[in-house]
């Protein structure tokens, strides 16, 4: 039995309409490896982190404020 969740989404509208996903948890250490990756990625494309770092804090707070549920 699998301890990490996962959701079925249908897509309803717009170009993808009637596509379906399934999104599943990532455990935590494949997550930060990922994370990490990414943003290696990033910095070694020419991509300011200092940037990245601002528009993160942005998005958070804004998940924060809103009380997202998925």
């Amino acid at each position: 039995m699998s301890l990490l969740n996962s959701k079925t989404i249908t897509i309803e509208s717009g170009r993808d309409a009637g596509k379906t996903f399934v999104i599943t948890e990532m455990p935590i250490v494949k997550a930060d490896d990922w994370a990490m990756r990414a943003l290696f990625t990033i910095a070694n494309g020419g991509v300011d982190i200092q940037l990245v770092n601002i528009l993160i804090n942005i998005t958070l707070i804004k998940v924060i404020v809103s009380g997202w549920n998925y």
